[in-house]
C-alpha cells in the first residue's frame, strides 16, 4: 500500500517510509538497518542516493559498505541514466574480503515510449574482475496509450533489479514520467563477460476499470498486481502486494545487497 501527506506526497511506499524533513527512506520493519538518504531535482523526482551499512550476523559475518547512485533525467522529464557505486567490505569467520561494482543504466525512448533499457556492470572481488550485461527490450504492439501516466509493475520489476526501492519510488512517480504507452512484449538478454548466458520474453496484458485506470496486470499467465485508489490529481494509484513474483533468471547481483545475502 501507499500512503500520502496531506501535500499529496508518498510517504510510506510498500515497505519503505521517506521522511522528506530528513532526506532519507527507510524500511519500518528494519529501522536504521536500512536506510538511504536521497536529494530531489527542481521536478521533485529523486536526483541521488547514498547509502552507508554496517551489518553482523551470527555465522561470524561483518559487512562495512557504501554506495552512492545518481539518477539523469531528459527534457521531458522522463529517467534517462542511473550510474551507480558500491563498495563492500566483507569478513566471514574471519576471512577478509573486498568487493565492488560500478554499473550504467540507460533508457531509450522513441516519441515517449520507452523501448529499451541497457544495463553494464563491473564487479571486482578482491581484484578478480567481471562484467555484465541486461538488454530489455520493450514492445507495444496494439498497445494502449498511457493517458493517465500510471507506472505498471512490468517496468517497475525491470528498475526493482537495480536496487529494491527504486522500484517502489518509481511506482509514485518519482523516478520521471512513465512511458506514454502500456507494454505489451518484454524481451530480456543477460551476459556475463560478453557470452550471452540467457533470454526470455514476457507478454504483458491489463484490464482496467470503468474510467480507464489500470484495474490489474498479468505477466506472461501471472497477475502481479491489482489496482486501486488512484488519485485522480497526481495520477498517481495506490496498489497491492504482487500476488506472484517468479525468481529472476539473472546472475548480476543489485546494488546495497551483498552477494552473500541474496
Amino acid at each position: 500500500d501507499f500512503d500520502y501527506d496531506e501535500e499529496g506526497r508518498p510517504v510510506k511506499i510498500g515497505e519503505y517510509d521517506i521522511d522528506y524533513d530528513k532526506g532519507i527512506i527507510y524500511s519500518y520493519e528494519y529501522n536504521d538497518d536500512e536506510q538511504a538518504s536521497f536529494k530531489l531535482n527542481g521536478s521533485g523526482f529523486v536526483s541521488y542516493v547514498n547509502m552507508e551499512w554496517e551489518d553482523y550476523d551470527d555465522s561470524s559475518l561483518v559487512e562495512k559498505g557504501n554506495g552512492t547512485i545518481n539518477l539523469s533525467y531528459d527534457g521531458s522529464g522522463r529517467l534517462n541514466k542511473i550510474t551507480a557505486n558500491v563498495s563492500n567490505n566483507v569478513t566471514e569467520d574471519g576471512e577478509k574480503y573486498y568487493e565492488s561494482e560500478s554499473s550504467t543504466a540507460t533508457f531509450t525512448y522513441n516519441n515517449g515510449k520507452l523501448t529499451k533499457i541497457v544495463w553494464d556492470a563491473t564487479t571486482d572481488e578482491d581484484g578478480e574482475k567481471t562484467k555484465y550485461k541486461e538488454i530489455y527490450t520493450i514492445e507495444y504492439e496494439d498497445a494502449q496509450e498511457n493517458s493517465l501516466a500510471q507506472c505498471t509493475y512490468s517496468i517497475g520489476d525491470i528498475i526493482g533489479e537495480y536496487e529494491v526501492f527504486l522500484q517502489y519510488l518509481y511506482y509514485v512517480g518519482m523516478l520521471g514520467k512513465p512511458t506514454s504507452y502500456l507494454p505489451t512484449k518484454i524481451s530480456y538478454e543477460w551476459y556475463e563477460d560478453g557470452e550471452m548466458e540467457g533470454h526470455n520474453s514476457k507478454a504483458v496484458s491489463y484490464s482496467f476499470n470503468s474510467d480507464g485506470t489500470l484495474k490489474s496486470e498479468t505477466y506472461q499467465g501471472t497477475v502481479y498486481y491489482t489496482y486501486s485508489n488512484v488519485l485522480s490529481e497526481a495520477k498517481a494509484f495506490v496498489s497491492k502486494s504482487p500476488i506472484a513474483v517468479p525468481e529472476k533468471a539473472s546472475r548480476r547481483h543489485g546494488f546495497f545487497r551483498s552477494r552473500l545475502n541474496r
